[in-house]
C-alpha cells in the first residue's frame, strides 16, 4: 500500500521531465526520454544497428572502412574508437548518409531534430551562449537541469589524417540534412557552456551521435 501511494506521488508531484517515460528502437534497446520545452527527447544516445525494415547499417570497423562508405554516399556506424567498450556508454556514431535514409533509423514514432527544434530547445535553457551548461551531465561539467545528460564522446571526421576526436574534448548531435551533401547539427564543448551549430553544418561524410524527437 506504501509502495502504491509513493508511485503516485512520484508520478502526479515531480516535474514532468523527470516522470518515466521510454522508447524502444527495433533490436530491443530501450532509451529514455525527457521533455524540454514543448519537445519530448531521448536522453540517450542512438544505438540501433538497423533501419526500421530491418536492413543492417554497416558497421565501419577501420577509418579505410568509414571514409569509403562516405565516398560512396553509404550509411555507416562504429564506435568510437572502434572499440566496442564505448557501446554501452555513449551508442553509436552515424554518418549523415545514414541519418537521412529513408528507411529511418529512430523509434517508430520518432524523428532526427530539425534546426528549428534543436534551437527551440536551445532557446528554452537560455540560448546558444549558455545552454550547454544545462545539457551537458553533471558527470562532464554541466548541471543537467534539462535531464538531456550530455556526456563527452567526440565525433568522427573526415579531414586529413584526422579520426576521431578525443572524448573528453566534446560531443556533436546530428540534425537534419541542410544540403545535398551536408546536415546541420549541435556541438557541446568542455569547459565551455555554449552550443555550436547555430549556423553551420558538417558533411555527411562524417561521424556523430544521434537524439531523437517524438513526432506531433
Amino acid at each position: 500500500m506504501h509502495r502504491l501511494f509513493l508511485s503516485f506521488i512520484l508520478v502526479f508531484f515531480l516535474p514532468e521531465k523527470f516522470q518515466n517515460k521510454t522508447s524502444i528502437d527495433i533490436d530491443g534497446n530501450k532509451y529514455n526520454l525527457v521533455k524540454i520545452d514543448k519537445y519530448l527527447i531521448s536522453s540517450e544516445n542512438l544505438n540501433v544497428s538497423r533501419f526500421n525494415n530491418g536492413d543492417p547499417i554497416p558497421e565501419a570497423k577501420t577509418m579505410q572502412e568509414w571514409r569509403k562508405y562516405g565516398k560512396l554516399k553509404k550509411p555507416a556506424w562504429c564506435y568510437h574508437e572502434n572499440n566496442q567498450k564505448n557501446k554501452k556508454k555513449l551508442g553509436k556514431i552515424y554518418n549523415g548518409f545514414a541519418v537521412n535514409d529513408p528507411r529511418g533509423i529512430c523509434p517508430k514514432g520518432f524523428h532526427i531534430p530539425t534546426h528549428k527544434e534543436w534551437k527551440g530547445i536551445i532557446t528554452s535553457l537560455g540560448g546558444y551562449g549558455n545552454a550547454g551548461l544545462h545539457l551537458k551531465s553533471n558527470k562532464w561539467d554541466g548541471d543537467n537541469s534539462s535531464a538531456f545528460n550530455a556526456i563527452p564522446g567526440g565525433y568522427r571526421s573526415t579531414v586529413n589524417e584526422i579520426d576521431f576526436y578525443p572524448l573528453d574534448y566534446c560531443v556533436l548531435f546530428w540534425s537534419v540534412q541542410s544540403t545535398k551533401n551536408s546536415n546541420d547539427f549541435i556541438g557541446l564543448m568542455t569547459e565551455d557552456n555554449s552550443v555550436m551549430g547555430e549556423v553551420s553544418a558538417h558533411t555527411a561524410e562524417n561521424g556523430m551521435y544521434v537524439r531523437f524527437i517524438k513526432n506531433d
